[in-house]
């Protein structure tokens, strides 16, 4: 018996879904550009449409998604969901991915600022993602979701490939 997740993750693939003004661009994971921090054995399912940033499965790790920056600093990998129907809840929460890659960067003060700013915007958007998929946005604060898979991963369970070590001259 497949879970929620699982179905919700299969329809999505069905779909091909994608959404500009949530920054929600779907990748087919066979054809997706993988970078040189893309974790070894990645899923590739969606990215941003900037600066690389993607999101992915690992399937050696569970059903946590992860968020990919190349253009960032290390980490550029870090989970912020346990599974991709959470991603998508926190997606329909924050109105968007343009918090979500970020948040680490932010105090819970000033992420929760940024968060209203965008309370009221892509309403349709967001409407359509919940229908779409049956799922609600989050009743945990996003930033205390983010923080605590941030803050409380095993980073040493990432493989990476060897063009990461050789990139980074480790």
């Amino acid at each position: 018996m497949k879970t929620k997740s699982q179905q919700v993750w299969k329809k999505y693939h069905s779909e091909k879904f994608t959404s500009y003004p949530l920054a929600l661009e779907y990748e087919d994971p066979r054809k997706a550009v993988h970078y040189f921090c893309t974790p070894v054995g990645a899923e590739i399912f969606a990215s941003i449409g900037v600066d690389g940033v993607h999101y992915c499965t690992v399937p050696k790790l569970g059903e946590a998604v992860f968020a990919v920056t190349p253009e960032s600093s290390d980490p550029y990998v870090f989970p912020v969901a346990n599974n991709f129907s959470e991603f998508l809840s926190l997606v329909a929460t924050l109105r968007g991915t343009n918090l979500i890659d970020q948040a680490h960067l932010f105090t819970k003060d000033r992420f929760e600022t940024l968060m209203q700013e965008q309370a009221t915007a892509n309403a349709d958007e967001v409407k359509k993602l919940c229908e779409t998929f049956g799922i609600e946005p989050l009743e945990c604060s996003p930033y205390d979701l983010l923080m605590e898979l941030y803050n409380n991963f095993d980073y040493s369970k990432i493989k990476f490939s060897r063009e990461y070590y050789e990139t980074l001259g480790l």
